[in-house]
């Protein structure tokens, strides 16, 4: 055993300081970003679904089955009602802030857990800028604050494959170990959003086998107990939902959302396979700046002392691909991107929050290049673009910090306009959010050439603090104005009487609507017309005015209201016989 050097230990508390700071100073900047005023609006979008799920299992003892309008939900797992359910227990209350609070949660763990694995896998500061980067998009700051599953869904498929990394690595009982932390972490993914976290997973898996022709990991003791183990649990909460809803609900529902989410088998579909691919890179901004920056050098093959264009494109790819996996552990996040990112572009679900749990090799890429860069290690030929890329990040930096500083002063000039993001309570945000992005513009222009690289990353690190009042005064309000349901259950239950249930009919929830209305929603999905309605005692019945026709409502009721919700028309309607419809003028949207 080789002696240790005496300056060891301290450069190890070193070490650990430099650490320890650096996670302190993410986690207070993710909790000013993530959890300051998250009870203070109306849920947006599908939040409300969340919701509705989370109240009534609180209505009954224990964890129970998830139920929408007391039908069971089959379309996503519980884990995020259990957590949630348990939370609001905690506390005492439930609110728009409790169920944010998943949210924010899986997004400040999920830019540490980026730092950590930067740290410890690539070099120092590579996951400062990894966590730096992943805190400055806009994707991760959005679902970080939204009662959404996406960004827990995000943390826990990322841990999944970051775990994968040790446990390939490792060998005998401390392998075995790793795996199933893996495949603990793919079962929670499962739970919490869908088991298309095994796709992930597996994906990783298999081009590492086909890159590095090793296939040890197959026959790995707690990779088969974990996968095992993982399966096994997913089948039983298959067969206990199909046993709480009855006959063959859940297998129905299932085929269905595997053919509607992995197989591109409509017009639309197939052609956006063209366009996502650009679209990720736009959603993973600035992060992908930096990797496309930074890995540019092999694209035309690498050569002794520079850049070569000679050569097929197969002999220039696999110029490239060698230079870029000199380094294993970036090897192993191309693995990880690449299959993944594929079969995202390929599938045709396209919403940008089902991208958010490929952003972590992204993130951690973008770190990679800029510590290489940073040591001006391997990466000579891109140092100038990555320069580049950083002094395009601060000339918008600069040109957003003019634009919010304009604000300000038609906030001052012009308060009696009438528009929300001019209103007197936004000047002072749009002036901080003005004086940080200039003034870190002003910096990278002006400032001193040395320490150029830690001074970037704090700089959008308080940019990013800068913006949360506008986030607040003016994003959140402006959201909420267009898509909150309060109004809309304000006017339905002065329609309704008191004591009166409403019924849903058709396929879809309306739930944001039921959370903040008094009256009780139930879920009434076979139907055949207005008498098998009557017959089931409904009277006052809520649907999506296409539905109507599909489930041959043409004839025998009286409409009462109508309104939009997520650019869908909605009818309230009347099925007692001989009922009044209101006049023209009362039904319009308040």
């Amino acid at each position: 055993m080789e002696p240790r050097s005496p300056g060891a230990p301290e450069h190890a508390r070193r070490l650990g300081g430099r650490v320890a700071l650096e996670l302190s100073v993410l986690a207070a900047v993710c909790a000013g970003v993530f959890f300051v005023g998250l009870n203070r609006f109306d849920f947006i979008k599908t939040e409300g679904l969340r919701a509705i799920v989370v109240t009534e299992m609180l209505e009954r003892p224990g964890l129970t089955m998830p139920t929408v309008h007391e039908a069971p939900y089959l379309k996503k797992p519980p884990l995020y009602a259990w957590t949630t359910t348990l939370v609001a227990r905690a506390v005492g209350r439930f609110d728009e802030g409790i169920a944010r609070i998943p949210a924010a949660v899986g997004a400040t763990l999920f830019l540490l857990a980026l730092y950590l694995a930067g740290e410890l896998w690539i070099g120092r500061r590579a996951g400062l800028a990894a966590a730096c980067l992943g805190a400055f998009n806009v994707t991760v700051i959005d679902y970080g604050m939204r009662a959404e599953l996406d960004m827990g869904f995000a943390l826990l498929s990322t841990l999944t494959n970051l775990l994968a990394w040790p446990a390939l690595r490792s060998r005998g009982a401390r392998s075995a170990v790793w795996w199933l932390a893996v495949y603990a972490a793919a079962t929670a993914a499962s739970f919490w959003k869908g088991p298309h976290a095994l796709i992930f997973l597996w994906l990783m898996l298999l081009a590492w086998g086909v890159v590095k022709r090793d296939w040890r990991w197959l026959r790995n003791p707690g990779h088969l107990a974990g996968l095992v183990v993982c399966l096994g649990l997913l089948l039983w909460w298959t067969s206990s939902l199909s046993a709480f809803s009855g006959g063959n609900t859940v297998a129905r529902a299932a085929g269905r959302e595997l053919v509607s989410r992995l197989i591109p088998y409509k017009p639309a579909a197939m052609a956006s396979v063209l366009w996502y691919g650009p679209a990720i890179a736009v959603m993973t901004l600035p992060a992908s700046l930096f990797v496309i920056a930074g890995l540019r050098r092999g694209v035309t093959g690498v050569a002794e002392g520079g850049l070569s264009t000679r050569g097929s494109v197969r002999t220039c790819l696999g110029r490239w691909w060698a230079y870029l996996t000199a380094d294993p552990f970036a090897e192993f996040l191309m693995c990880w991107l690449v299959p993944n990112l594929v079969f995202d572009i390929v599938a045709p679900a396209k919403a940008p929050r089902y991208a958010l749990a490929h952003f972590g090799p992204v993130f951690l890429l973008a770190g990679w290049v800029l510590y290489r860069v940073e040591r001006s290690r391997s990466l000579a030929g891109s140092v100038g673009k990555v320069e580049l890329a950083w002094r395009g990040v601060y000339s918008v930096l600069g040109v957003a910090g003019a634009a919010a500083l304009v604000m300000a002063a038609l906030a001052v000039f012009l308060p009696d306009t009438g528009a929300a993001y001019l209103a007197p309570a936004t000047i002072v945000p749009w002036l901080t959010a003005g004086l940080a992005a200039g003034g870190a513009a002003a910096l990278e222009f002006l400032g001193p050439a040395s320490s150029k690289h830690p001074r970037r990353l704090i700089g959008l690190l308080i940019v990013l603090c800068a913006l949360k009042p506008v986030l607040l005064t003016v994003v959140w309000p402006l959201r909420v104005q267009s898509d909150s349901m309060r109004a809309v259950a304000a006017r339905i239950d002065q329609i309704v009487p008191d004591g009166k249930v409403i019924t849903v009919l058709g396929r879809h929830e309306l739930p944001d609507v039921d959370f903040y209305s008094r009256r009780r929603f139930q879920f009434l999905r076979e139907v055949t017309g207005p008498s098998q309605i009557r017959s089931e005692g409904a009277r006052f019945c809520l649907a999506r005015e296409n539905e109507l026709l599909e489930l041959g409502l043409i004839e025998g009721f009286s409409t009462l209201w109508r309104f939009e919700r997520a650019d869908r028309q909605l009818v309230l309607i009347d099925v007692s016989p001989g009922a009044i419809p209101m006049p023209a003028s009362a039904q319009e949207d308040s």
